[in-house]
C-alpha cells in the first residue's frame, strides 16, 4: 500500500496533543502516560522539533550571521536529542531520590508533554523564559502526579537540587579559575610586569 492512514492518523493525533498541551497542563492529564511512553513520547519529541523548525529560521534571519546560523540548525537539533534524554536521566536520578516510584519512561514522558511549549518556542528571545516558567510548572506538577510523590517533594527534585547543584559547580568553576589566575600572576614574579 502507497499511503498509511493510521501513519496519517497518529500525526493528527501528535498534532492534537500538542495544541492540548502548549499551556498549563491539568494534573490529571499525566495519569494517561504509560509504561511504553518512551516510544511514544520520543515521536511526539520530534513532533515539537519539527514544529520549532519554523521559529528558529525565522530567528536565525535576525541573527548576525543568518546563513551560519540557518546552516547550524540541524546539528543543533542532533545535539538536543540526546542532551535532553540525558537530562531526563539527571531528573529521574532526583525523582527517585525524593521517594519517585515511576520508571525513566514515564519520567521523559512527563518532561517531554511539560516542556511543549518551550520546545516549540525555545529558539525566540524573552518569550522563551515564560514559556520555560509554563514548563518548569508543568514538569513540577506531573512528576507528582506520575510518581505519586508530594508537591514538596516534586519541587525538591525538579528545582531545589539542580539549583544546589548548579551553586556548587559555579563554586568551583570560579575557584577553579582563581586558581590558575594566582598561579599565573605568581609565576610572572615581582619584576616581570609591563607596564
Amino acid at each position: 500500500m502507497l499511503f498509511d492512514f493510521n501513519y496519517l492518523m497518529e500525526i493528527v493525533s501528535n498534532l492534537r496533543r500538542i495544541k492540548d498541551n502548549l499551556l498549563l497542563i491539568p494534573e490529571e492529564k499525566f495519569d494517561i502516560l504509560s509504561k511504553d511512553a518512551l516510544s511514544v513520547s520520543f515521536v511526539y519529541l520530534l513532533g515539537l522539533l519539527i514544529l520549532s523548525v519554523p521559529f528558529g529560521i525565522l530567528v536565525s534571519f535576525f541573527s548576525d550571521s543568518p546563513l551560519e546560523a540557518l546552516m547550524s540548525l540541524p546539528f543543533s537539533y542532533l545535539i538536543l536529542i540526546p542532551v535532553l534524554y540525558i537530562g531526563f536521566g539527571i531528573n529521574h536520578l532526583f525523582l527517585k531520590i525524593v521517594g519517585g516510584k515511576a520508571g525513566f519512561s514515564e519520567t521523559a514522558a512527563t518532561i517531554i508533554h511539560g516542556e511543549t511549549l518551550f520546545l516549540i518556542i525555545s529558539s525566540i528571545p524573552c518569550i522563551n523564559f515564560l514559556a520555560g516558567l509554563v514548563a518548569l510548572a508543568n514538569i513540577v506538577i506531573g512528576a507528582k502526579r506520575v510518581h505519586k510523590i508530594s508537591l514538596i517533594r516534586s519541587i525538591i527534585a525538579i528545582i531545589v537540587i539542580p539549583l544546589i547543584l548548579l551553586v556548587i559547580l559555579f563554586a568551583f568553576a570560579i575557584l577553579f579559575f582563581a586558581m590558575i589566575l594566582g598561579s599565573t600572576i605568581s609565576s610572572m614574579g615581582p619584576g616581570n610586569f609591563y607596564y
